[in-house]
């Protein structure tokens, strides 16, 4: 793929495919800049700005990262990939409210999966709302009943209202 570069440095799907490259590599700043010259270039995918998002923060800018992310999301809202990707930076550059609300609304969308339900419900308890966080898992189980990770996810929520229920046993444990 560099050498691709000396011959069209102006193709959109080379700098794209270096940034890919580069990203899966873990080298962000390299998957930065690959990024950044596609979307110099012309580049409107929102995968590609979702990417650049996740490099910005994995580069230690989280507030460029973020406002890139939800430029994506504004560009693509009912993109699965695309909230994927959204929720993952945003747990990454610690805002969990946000990460909340894009994975709860992915569980709108096709092709969601039991982990889908998981990652929600976590991510609302998490941030304290646990009672809809409950509510999701709930939704999920029902949609895939006998699922391990959902098994595993709601003895959590049993685990919390136990202790919410007795604080005198928490306290023993202490």
């Amino acid at each position: 793929l560099q050498s691709a570069r000396e011959i069209d440095s102006r193709s959109i799907i080379l700098h794209e495919s270096l940034g890919d490259s580069y990203f899966h590599l873990g080298n962000y700043p390299q998957a930065l800049a690959a990024y950044t010259a596609a979307k110099d270039i012309g580049c409107a995918s929102a995968v590609v700005l979702a990417k650049r998002g996740l490099c910005q923060i994995y580069c230690g800018n989280p507030h460029d990262g973020l406002r890139a992310l939800q430029d994506a999301l504004q560009a693509e809202p009912e993109s699965p990939e695309i909230l994927d990707l959204v929720t993952g930076g945003a747990v990454l550059a610690g805002n969990g409210q946000f990460a909340a609300a894009v994975a709860c609304h992915r569980l709108d969308l096709p092709n969601v999966t039991a982990d889908h339900y998981v990652l929600a419900s976590t991510l609302l308890r998490a941030t304290g709302d646990v009672e809809r966080g409950r509510m999701v898992l709930s939704d999920g189980n029902a949609k895939f009943p006998l699922n391990q990770t959902i098994s595993m996810e709601s003895a959590h929520y049993r685990t919390t209202a136990d202790q919410q229920s007795n604080p005198a046993s928490m306290e023993s444990k202490v």
